[in-house]
């Protein structure tokens, strides 16, 4: 008795295709989510940086006019 693995074989080829196609683009939302992280942490910085800037500029002018 012999089978017909011809079909099992294709299946298989497949499936391995679409995952490693899966996996490739799960790579790349990984990278693009690392980089805005990344360009979040570095905006958030600046924002504290600016903030922190205004406080000191606004102090320094109510100690001129008191």
């Amino acid at each position: 008795i012999e089978s017909d693995t011809t079909g099992l074989a294709k299946a298989e080829a497949d499936y391995n295709a679409k995952t490693l196609k899966i996996n490739n683009k799960e790579k790349k939302l990984d990278m693009e989510m690392k980089a805005l992280d990344t360009e979040h942490n570095a905006l958030s910085t600046e924002y504290d940086s600016v903030k922190q800037l205004i406080g000191d500029n606004i102090d320094k002018s109510f100690q001129i006019f008191s």
